[in-house]
């Protein structure tokens, strides 16, 4: 299996207007980070709990087929980027996101995908 040269993160946390951008050599590096990251955010006392939007989009140009993956369990986070490094052999470039709640973590995927034919009803939207 071909592994990937680079792999990008961008990270929005909870409140942030920038991404904290990271790169990492190896698949591994990138799991690490996120493993990290569930760790310390265990629920304890005060913690405020957060919704998740994953995504990623290729590095190839002119193509803009990423998927989505919305959720509050980070270690579902972990498992989708398990699965997704498997049979690729192109570099992939990560943007997580932390939100408040799920109304507004869909409302941004709903905007990030408003290009794709499935992402409305057929009420004119588009």
């Amino acid at each position: 299996m071909k592994r990937f040269k680079h792999y990008g993160l961008q990270y929005f946390e909870l409140g942030s207007n920038k991404p904290v951008v990271y790169h990492f050599e190896n698949y591994e590096d990138l799991v690490l980070w996120f493993k990290t990251l569930e760790f310390r955010q265990r629920p304890i006392n005060g913690y405020e709990k957060r919704v998740f939007l994953l995504t990623h989009d290729e590095i190839v140009e002119g193509t803009e087929d990423f998927d989505l993956f919305v959720t509050e369990n980070l270690c579902h986070v972990i498992e989708i980027l398990q699965q997704e490094f498997l049979g690729y052999d192109a570099c992939k470039v990560w943007h997580f996101q932390e939100y408040k709640s799920y109304e507004d973590a869909y409302e941004v995927a709903l905007l990030l995908r408003e290009g794709n034919i499935l992402c409305y009803n057929n009420t004119g939207k588009l």
